[in-house]
C-alpha cells in the first residue's frame, strides 16, 4: 500500500481526457503507469473554497503592510473567510470538488483494480 497526496489547482478540461497533469485522470494514470494503481482517491478542497482561500491569502499579504493594525484588522477578515471555506466546501457538489479540487489523496495499492 502507498498513500499520496497532491497539491496545486488545475481546473479540468478534458479533451477528450485531461492526463497530463494532477487532474483526477491524469494522477491515477501516471501513478498506473509506474506501477501504483489507484484503488481509491478523494479530492480535497473543491473550486468555491481554494479561490476564497487565494482571495484570503491576498488580504492577509496586503494587511502585512499596515503596521499593527493591518494584523488586528486581518483576524475578522480570515474568521469570515474560513467559515465561507467551511460553508463552500459544503454546498459544492460532490462532483464538482472531485474533478476540480485543489489536492487529491490517493491510496495506491498493487493488486488491486484501478480507480
Amino acid at each position: 500500500k502507498f498513500i499520496v497526496s497532491t497539491h496545486g489547482v488545475w481546473l479540468y478540461h478534458p479533451h477528450p481526457g485531461d492526463y497530463r497533469r494532477w487532474t483526477c485522470m491524469g494522477l491515477q494514470r501516471e501513478l498506473g503507469e509506474h506501477g501504483l494503481p489507484v484503488a481509491k482517491i478523494e479530492g480535497m478542497v473543491g473550486p468555491l473554497a481554494w479561490t476564497t482561500q487565494f482571495r484570503l491569502f491576498g488580504y492577509y499579504t496586503a494587511s502585512q503592510k499596515v503596521p499593527v493594525l493591518g494584523t488586528l484588522l486581518f483576524a475578522p477578515v480570515a474568521l469570515f473567510m474560513n467559515l465561507r471555506m467551511y460553508l463552500e466546501e459544503a454546498i459544492i457538489p460532490k462532483q464538482m470538488k472531485f474533478d476540480h479540487a485543489s489536492m487529491y489523496i490517493c491510496l495506491c495499492e498493487k493488486g488491486t483494480p484501478t480507480a
